[in-house]
């Protein structure tokens, strides 16, 4: 997407093994939503469509402070990770030659670029909306509130058509963006995606769409569980890596190897908080 969004750092916290993935492939890993840890989120629905089977989602926080909640949670097996830092405009642009792709816009009349090449946009096996080039769709600073649920009561619109035919309209600028209070501690940035599956296997522009819409409405999945976005290789030079406040002197020198081989110049460094935690 191009710059349509405030930029600014943001945290990740993570094992060292998806650190060494992280770095070996370049790609940052979107999770879809039925596979994430808040159990309300893996469930979310709205008019018996299953939303969570077509959200795709990298979380991050804003938060400089490093959070021990999170380290326990998410920085590996007993806080033994590492969390990285990151321009929030961390995804490699590529150029879009023209605005529509097998009949699919996939960017703005203004826009000249794409996180996604086309053949990736558009595919035998999904579709990817092209959301991604709207800021309130694409990067998210979530609210946390009572009941989820009652935000969402009316993010998908279905029209009857007549003669068995439907319309179907969700507000992505809402999908994934609500938490239940107990979650604030995370004050949580995301990233998302709406993926879609396309079960025949063909890309038949003029029977696409009532397809996607009829798998959507049988409450099929698509066949990812998870989706990697590309990150522009100039900003693993600017990576921040802040080691574990427990990390052991074995760690470090594993994560200086994998820095070393992949990122050599994205910089390492100490936790806030080393020493005052016990292991």
């Amino acid at each position: 997407a191009s710059d349509v969004y405030k930029r600014q750092e943001i945290h990740h916290y993570t094992s060292i093994e998806n650190l060494a993935l992280i770095l070996k492939n370049k790609t940052i890993r979107f999770t879809r939503l039925d596979k994430v840890d808040d159990s309300e989120e893996a469930g979310l629905s709205c008019k018996n469509i299953q939303l969570s089977y077509y959200t795709f989602v990298s979380c991050w926080t804003d938060s400089e402070e490093e959070s021990i909640p999170l380290w326990k949670m998410y920085a590996g097996k007993e806080m033994h990770g590492i969390r990285i830092s990151l321009d929030s405009d961390m995804f490699l642009k590529y150029h879009i030659p023209s605005g529509r792709f097998y009949g699919v816009d996939v960017y703005s009349k203004n826009e000249k670029s794409s996180i996604l090449p086309i053949e990736k946009i558009v595919t035998k096996d999904y579709l990817v909306v092209p959301s991604f080039n709207d800021s309130e769709m694409f990067f998210k600073k979530v609210l946390y509130v009572d009941n989820p649920f009652s935000e969402m009561r009316d993010v998908v619109q279905i029209q009857d058509m007549g003669n068995g035919e439907g319309a179907m309209k969700m507000n992505l600028k809402k999908i994934g963006l609500y938490k239940r209070k107990c979650w604030a501690f995370q004050k949580e940035h995301r990233f998302t995606l709406t993926i879609l599956p396309n079960i025949w296997g063909d890309i038949d522009i003029n029977q696409m769409p009532k397809r996607i819409m009829q798998a959507v409405y049988d409450r099929i999945p698509p066949k990812l569980s998870f989706f990697d976005l590309e990150i522009n290789p100039e900003l693993l030079s600017k990576m921040k890596i802040t080691l574990s406040p427990i990390c052991s002197e074995a760690e470090k020198v594993i994560v200086e190897s994998i820095v070393q081989k992949f990122a050599p110049k994205a910089i390492i460094r100490e936790s806030m908080l080393k020493g005052l935690i016990n292991r």
